[in-house]
């Protein structure tokens, strides 16, 4: 594995990390909405979503200017987003320090709360609650609202009652 501390000293870390390129290089402008959903509609972040959720989103990610549709983030803020997590690594010491009930829901099919990272949470803090749901990704709360509303409520139900975490529900699968 790269020593991300290391590239970035190097400052070769938008270089080494693939989706800061990508970012840098997106289309920002397009001639109207539709054109964003058929683009959107195709790639394979987006295939939990339905149609009516991926319209959602893309009408809450564009501004209508004298050009078009423009994404309302610009490439930098989102290479930042990128860049901040490669450094994230205090997360990772700190969670065991972690106090209050926490609740973490990730998408099965993600590729950034991997598998073994939810079995790292479990390891690190055995008290924290860790559900995966099938057939989403990290964008979950706009491919499964529903389940992850009643995830939410499930929690707190149990944290208002006081009583213990069900053992299957604390499962880091």
């Amino acid at each position: 594995m790269i020593n991300w501390h290391f590239v970035r000293m190097l400052g070769l870390g938008d270089s080494f990390h693939p989706l800061i390129s990508g970012a840098k290089k997106r289309r920002r402008i397009f001639d109207d909405l539709e054109t964003i959903y058929r683009r959107y509609r195709n790639r394979n972040i987006f295939r939990f979503m339905s149609d009516e959720n991926l319209r959602i989103y893309i009408a809450g990610i564009t501004r209508k200017t004298d050009r078009g549709y423009e994404l309302v983030y610009s490439p930098e803020w989102e290479s930042q987003v990128y860049r901040t997590g490669m450094h994230d690594f205090d997360i990772w010491r700190d969670l065991p320090k972690l106090q209050v009930p926490t609740l973490f829901i990730r998408g099965a099919e993600t590729d950034t709360f991997m598998q073994n990272a939810a079995k790292l949470v479990k390891r690190k803090q055995p008290k924290a609650w860790v559900e995966s749901l099938d057939k989403s990704t990290h964008l979950l709360p706009l491919e499964r609202p529903q389940e992850v509303f009643n995830s939410m409520q499930s929690f707190l139900k149990t944290l208002e009652s006081g009583s213990v975490l069900p053992k299957a529900r604390q499962q880091a699968g």
